[in-house]
């Protein structure tokens, strides 16, 4: 229980920028058993806000966006694609879960009801593999079916 833990926010000055990298004091965390460590304590409380937790400890985080990102796309559209994700999963592309943003920006709804965003590279991927729909509007197809990209 949250109610239990230690609040540790005010000395651990943890964040997450909109490209799904980990800071600690201003400095990138880059030891992958340390990121392992944190995406396995990573949570959100009733009120939404991402803390890690491990107890007795508990801290909050600042998230710039959404600590989820695609970072590379493999595959083609043909036998499938996958999405490499910042926090180290892999996950298969449900494209009926895309939309296009602010900006331009691609997110991906996670399976979880996370939304995860795309970092520019792995969008560019993407919109190579996207085409322009008779009525001005973007789909990607997967084998034989067209999934039309959601804006907003």
């Amino acid at each position: 229980m949250i109610n239990d833990l230690r609040d540790i926010t005010a000395d651990c000055h943890l964040c997450i920028d909109k490209e799904g990298r980990w800071f600690y004091e201003g400095r990138q965390i880059i030891n992958p058993h340390v990121l392992r460590a944190f995406w396995q304590a990573l949570g959100r409380d009733e009120h939404q806000r991402y803390h890690i937790t491990i107890p007795p400890e508990i801290c909050y985080i600042e998230v710039e966006e959404t600590p989820f990102v695609v970072v590379a796309i493999r595959g083609n559209p043909d036998e499938g694609i996958t999405l490499v994700m910042n926090d180290m999963r892999t996950l298969t592309l449900e494209p009926e879960r895309l939309r296009i943003g602010k900006d331009n920006v691609m997110y991906v709804r996670l399976p979880d009801g996370e939304e995860a965003r795309f970092v520019r590279p792995a969008y560019y991927t993407l919109a190579l593999m996207m085409e322009e729909d008779p009525d001005g509007g973007i789909s990607l197809r997967i084998g034989q079916k067209r999934f039309p990209i959601q804006a907003g």
